[in-house]
């Protein structure tokens, strides 16, 4: 008799311990693989982004994305959702520091290229008054 009250604690045990751990992983792969593709991806679109005096950079890195992406999820969880825009911001400033920017010859000069003689601000003076936003 007591060896069947123990074998069927093992499939009590077991019916338990299954679904709890396969819920373990459903959680921990995105927290694992989004940080990691993110950051590479970021790393291979920026260090291949550039032209001839300009060249842009990445030095994302996972652990640094992981540990904002942990931070986040849970304080996402403790607040019930109410801190998902400041995760979202939090993650976009640690991509945003983690870029550079290098840029060959005096920005300066690229400026006054630019801005070729006889153009007026006539057309962007219009647009102020009409309210119309051209840029970005």
């Amino acid at each position: 008799m007591f060896g069947d009250l123990a074998a069927g604690q093992r499939r009590a045990l077991v019916a338990l311990v299954v679904p709890v751990a396969l819920g373990v992983i459903y959680l921990l792969i995105p927290l694992v693989s989004a940080p990691y593709f993110g950051a590479r991806f970021q790393d291979l679109l920026w260090n291949g982004t550039r032209s001839e005096k300009v060249r842009f950079g990445s030095a994302l890195r996972f652990r640094s994305l992981f540990r904002v992406t942990l931070v986040n999820w849970l304080l996402i969880v403790v607040t019930l959702g109410l801190y998902w825009p400041f995760a979202k911001v939090r993650t976009a400033r640690l991509k945003l520091e983690a870029m550079s920017l290098a840029v060959d010859g005096p920005v300066d000069d690229w400026l006054a290229s630019a801005q070729q003689a006889g153009k007026g601000v006539l057309g962007d003076a219009a647009g102020d008054f009409f309210g119309m936003d051209m840029g970005l």
